[in-house]
């Protein structure tokens, strides 16, 4: 599904002036993490080949997806642990995926942010809390920021 946002237009009905996006440097999941997943897949995969006539097809990652290494790095992409995340992310002007702007403004409203894991363009790793905690430090700067600009009032 691809979003057709509205750009995000001043109070006047002028076009906003285009944004720095916020570079996120996000917690990767690391190696003994992915390879514990991937072992996991591999492990459930030889119990499902005992009852393959059970099963039409593997859905999920799929019998396109084999060996170690590209069993991790369809973790990396693709498993998100138990954290819900990614749902309405962060990006630059033009990017149509992009549901927020830099400021954590939602595109197309007035006076809506969102400040939670679901900003994050890509799952930032299995334990995702000490992200969720960055993007709420750093939203309350940006609103804050806001609220000191001449034209806020």
């Amino acid at each position: 599904m691809r979003w057709n946002m509205p750009r995000a237009s001043t109070a006047s009905g002028r076009r906003a002036p285009s944004l720095v996006s916020v570079t996120l440097t996000l917690m990767n999941a690391r190696a003994p993490e992915v390879a514990s997943v991937a072992a996991g897949v591999e492990f459930v995969r030889t119990l499902t080949d005992q009852c393959k006539d059970a099963i039409k097809v593997e859905e999920h990652p799929g019998p396109q997806v084999q060996g170690r290494a590209a069993l991790e790095q369809f973790v990396k992409d693709r498993c998100w642990g138990h954290h819900a995340s990614c749902t309405c992310p962060i990006g630059r002007d033009g990017d149509r995926m992009a549901v927020l702007d830099g400021q954590f403004r939602v595109r197309g409203t007035k006076g809506l942010r969102v400040a939670d894991a679901s900003v994050f363009p890509r799952i930032p790793g299995f334990f995702i809390v000490t992200s969720v905690y960055m993007i709420g430090e750093k939203a309350a700067e940006v609103i804050h920021a806001d609220t000191l600009a001449p034209d806020a009032r």
